[in-house]
């Protein structure tokens, strides 16, 4: 038997050794989970775009005891580390040649970063990003400088060809494929920067991360979040803050459940300004389990954070709506049947007088005008504008207010109807119809 030489391979042979019948299904696996009593196959197996095993037990196991269940580690989820101890890139990073294109688009991303890498030299790391269908969209393309600095370029899809420049907007997060196929109530790990996203996912977590830095998560397309818990992992400076801050709104618009937001240098004295997951993962020489168990105890305790009111920009001074003085010559049962109306739909009383305003005026627009200076005749129209959420039951006032209008209009349909039938009839008997038949013989 050929020994596995991935994460996928060793899940797949580990359940096989264990007896579990495994079936294809779609890009990946499915058959029973060993961590449960399982009837019918519950449990999918996938391949990230790292390399890592996906596992996912539709019965709710969590990955820990299944790996578990069948004599593995989380570790042996994830793939081989490589150069001292660097995980293996997003994807892989092809030395290539193109010729310089005078118009600076390329039939592929390979070639694109090409072009970039005669000018910069051979690039570190590239990551791969993908629309919700699979289809790549842009690449976040690194350079590793001396003294530890560092050089990102953008590549991206136009049409049918890739130009070096930004996602257009609104840009899919990392991994979107990935994170699209996570049931409502998935944890998911938010960082900033694809070098994060790669330390998060070495020791275990489901993590993203918008493209283009740490300015520009509003450039991104956050929908995917929905039904989602976002735990958000800032970077140790000012920066990383207005990151986390702008991802806890964007998420909790999209309709995240929850956003939990866990600070490292809390709970990690020693990282540095500007550190991340990867400082920790270093300070905890390299344990990808240890750092998992902790982070994940750490989102656990953390408290979601509460949405932020909405501002009520209106004056606090607004006068009291007063019914006798919008109708002072009304009498007192027109201004009691507007009461009424607002009382009955749980309305405000000032919506039913307005509309019912209109409703007057609409009534009367062709039967009363006022008469201005000279000949000029004005109709006694009045537009009203009522600004209401929706669900705030406007249709239902208006609704009220038009019954005894519509109720007299189908009365006096109904009592014109012989009139107009006899009418139609007498019109009918006076018309003569012609009918023309051309002539063949007419015909050239």
């Amino acid at each position: 038997m050929r020994t596995p030489t991935t994460p996928t391979e060793a899940v797949l042979a580990a359940l096989r050794a264990i007896g579990a019948k495994v079936r294809r299904s779609g890009n990946g696996w499915l058959c029973t989970c060993p961590a449960h009593a399982d009837a019918n196959p519950s449990l999918s197996i996938g391949t990230g775009d790292d390399g890592r095993c996906l596992l996912h037990c539709h019965a709710g196991c969590e990955a820990a005891a299944i790996v578990a269940a069948l004599g593995l580690a989380m570790k042996d989820l994830m793939p081989v580390p490589q150069n001292g101890g660097r995980y293996a890139p997003r994807r892989a990073v092809p030395r290539t040649t193109s010729t310089p294109s005078p118009t600076g688009m390329y039939a592929t991303a390979d070639e694109a970063v090409a072009a970039l890498e005669r000018t910069h030299g051979p690039c570190s790391t590239r990551w791969l990003y993908r629309d919700a269908a699979g289809e790549p969209i842009g690449e976040t393309v690194r350079w590793d400088l001396p003294r530890g600095r560092k050089d990102i370029r953008p590549v991206s899809r136009r049409g049918d060809g890739w130009v070096s420049a930004a996602m257009p907007e609104p840009r899919p997060l990392l991994h979107l494929p990935e994170l699209s196929r996570l049931p409502d109530g998935a944890w998911v790990y938010i960082v900033e920067g694809e070098t994060c996203v790669d330390a998060a996912r070495v020791i275990g977590l489901v993590a993203t991360t918008s493209a283009g830095g740490s300015k520009a998560a509003a450039k991104s397309d956050w929908s995917v979040m929905k039904g989602k818990v976002a735990v958000v992992l800032p970077d140790h400076d000012a920066a990383g803050e207005a990151y986390a801050e702008e991802v806890t709104r964007l998420c909790q618009a999209a309709g995240a459940q929850e956003v939990r937001l866990v600070r490292l240098a809390e709970h990690w004295t020693a990282v540095p300004p500007g550190g991340d997951l990867v400082d920790v993962l270093v300070m905890e020489g390299g344990d990808a389990e240890a750092v998992h168990a902790k982070i994940d105890a750490f989102a656990v305790a953390a408290e979601a954070v509460a949405p932020e009111a909405p501002v009520d920009d209106r004056p606090d001074d607004r006068p009291a709506f007063d019914l006798a003085a919008l109708f002072p010559a009304a009498t007192a049962d027109i201004r009691d049947y507007f009461a009424d109306l607002a009382r009955s739909t749980q309305t405000p009383p000032d919506m039913a007088s307005l509309l019912g305003l209109a409703v007057a005026s609409a009534c009367l627009c062709n039967v009363a005008c006022v008469r201005g200076h000279g000949d000029h005749i004005e109709p006694a129209a009045l537009w009203a504008l009522v600004l209401s959420e929706p669900g705030t039951r406007k249709s239902a006032v208006l609704a009220e207010l038009l019954r005894p209008i519509l109720k007299w209009e189908a009365d006096k349909g109904r009592d014109m109807r012989p009139v107009i039938a006899a009418a139609v009839s007498q019109a009918l008997s006076h018309t003569r119809f012609i009918m023309r038949v051309p002539c063949a013989a007419a015909v050239p």
